[in-house]
């Protein structure tokens, strides 16, 4: 217990920091920003569980840039998650300049600025695992100016638990993202995972013995369809989706000592359907029973993804960032710990640490 609250308070101290430096960062920049087109060549770390993997990137695209950087060449590095699937591997996160102008105002010499970039590249690397994972990169940069299409989108977020697999009462969450664009289907997109486990709680206070805690999670790994109010349900998405055994194995006093993940099935066609004026949900994938649940909230909006509005409230704050610290080190126990882990995982590993608290201190202050 003394070691979770001393992660606790590292958390929270790591929470504040962050959370301080994003707001003085939009303090001083304001929302002020540029359209840039950004080339970018380097070498990228991908972790998945016990596996990481080392790939060479470049790559152009789009992104707004904080005024405060101006166009130039710079060293960079990346730090967010990368998402693989058969044919393409699309990341997400922070490019933090390392040798960028600074502003004059700004404190000491070692501010690093930086902003939020997604971008994706083709799969050429047949041996990496498809799903999220964990990703780092050291970048070569260069900025130019430019202007953006004006595609519109809509952006969707939808939570809820899991109570039912098939006829069978059970624990888990159901975390989803959708991108729909007003003019240009071939834009749509959705991210979701759901996870489900009928096992009783176990009491973590008195642990007797050795312990094992199972669980499945299912993860859309290329979408194909995504729409609003499509075939009676509110939302609609389909696609292919890979299936995961999770094991965690926990010593006498509680402590995790091995963690497994069998795949079960893979490019298994299956859709989310969400409906009853977005107040519940199933997932059918071929070849498993119904997973059902209650929406718990969503939020639609026409800015971006938030990744840390654990709330469905269109924004990130403090409470948000705490939602993360008060689980830092969890891994799931039992049905309610499942459902609390689930609910503050932002890149979906089963494991509350200082990656999903960097991300949601990273969007402190920011709307949807």
């Amino acid at each position: 217990m003394m070691e979770k609250g001393r992660l606790i308070a590292i958390a929270i101290i790591t929470v504040l920091s962050l959370g301080v430096f994003a707001a003085l960062g939009r303090a001083e920049w304001g929302r002020e920003s540029y359209t840039a087109e950004v080339d970018l060549a380097g070498s990228m770390h991908l972790g998945w569980y016990h596996e990481t993997n080392d790939v060479t990137i470049a790559t152009n695209f789009t992104a707004n840039v904080p005024m405060g950087i101006i166009p130039g060449q710079y060293n960079a590095t990346f730090h967010g998650f990368a998402s693989v699937d058969a044919t393409s591997v699309e990341f997400e996160g922070m490019i933090s300049i390392e040798n960028g102008t600074h502003i004059e105002e700004w404190p000491g010499p070692y501010f690093m600025m930086g902003f939020m970039v997604e971008f994706s590249v083709p799969n050429e690397w047949p041996s990496i695992p498809t799903g999220k994972s964990e990703a780092s990169g050291e970048l070569n940069l260069t900025l130019s100016n430019t202007t953006l299409p004006p595609i519109q989108f809509e952006w969707i977020h939808v939570m809820g638990p899991v109570t039912q697999y098939g006829n069978t009462t059970v624990h888990g969450w159901l975390n989803a993202h959708a991108k729909i664009a007003y003019d240009d289907t071939s834009e749509n997109m959705t991210k979701a995972g759901v996870f489900w486990t009928p096992m009783p709680a176990i009491d973590e206070e008195n642990p007797t013995g050795n312990f094992s805690y199972s669980f499945y999670r299912a993860r859309l790994i290329n979408s194909t369809t995504t729409a609003l109010n499509y075939s009676g349900n509110d939302f609609y998405a389909s696609g292919l989706w890979s299936v995961y055994n999770i094991t965690f194995v926990y010593g006498s006093q509680g402590e995790e000592s091995q963690e497994d993940a069998l795949i079960v099935k893979q490019n298994a066609t299956g859709e989310l359907k969400v409906y009853g004026n977005w107040t519940s949900f199933t997932v059918s994938i071929t070849g498993f029973d119904d997973v059902k649940g209650s929406v718990k909230c969503f939020t639609t909006h026409d800015k971006t993804i938030l990744e840390g509005d654990f709330f469905g409230r269109g924004h990130v704050d403090i409470y948000d960032l705490v939602h993360v610290a008060k689980h830092i080190g969890d891994t799931p126990r039992n049905g309610s710990d499942l459902q609390n882990v689930e609910s503050s995982d932002v890149n979906g590993d089963s494991h509350i640490d200082v990656y999903d608290l960097v991300t949601v201190a990273n969007e402190i202050g920011q709307t949807g």
